[in-house]
């Protein structure tokens, strides 16, 4: 349920980002160095963008914590699959928002779109809590 939680506050940070024109600052840098910037910076740039990584972060960390709970020592299917395909597409996201502040770049806002309604739908589909998993002789481990 944290895992949800936290992609689906990815999701709105980012579509604020998007929609807001916080995260575009100056695509073409080493051309428009030294130039003002029409409407200036706008008022929310740090604080957004910090929260916007760090809530990524945490859901990664978490991703990584159940994808590797989920594999170990024998995996559980399907929950395995789908944790594991949360965690690949986190690693996907991660490598297109490189490129994502770009606006001429369609094709990585097209990325994230499909990606953020992804990680709601994989982070729902993995397991909120640590499976128990039977021992050998058929009970449950504490």
């Amino acid at each position: 349920m944290l895992l949800t939680a936290l992609s689906f506050l990815i999701v709105l940070i980012s579509a604020y980002i998007r929609l807001s024109g916080a995260g575009l600052g100056c695509a073409g840098w080493p051309d428009c160095y030294g130039q003002l910037l029409v409407g200036g910076p706008h008022p929310h740039v740090g604080a957004v963008r910090i929260l916007h990584r760090v809530t990524a972060s945490l859901s990664l960390l978490l991703a990584f914590y159940t994808a590797w709970h989920c594999i170990r020592p024998d995996p559980i299917q399907p929950v395995a699959r789908y944790a594991t395909s949360l965690l690949a597409l986190m690693i996907l996201l991660t490598f297109v928002g490189l490129w994502s502040a770009d606006p001429h770049r369609a094709w990585a806002g097209f990325i994230n779109i499909l990606g953020g309604a992804g990680l709601v739908l994989l982070s729902w589909r993995s397991p909120p809590t640590p499976i128990r998993r039977p021992n050998r002789r058929g009970a449950s481990l504490s």
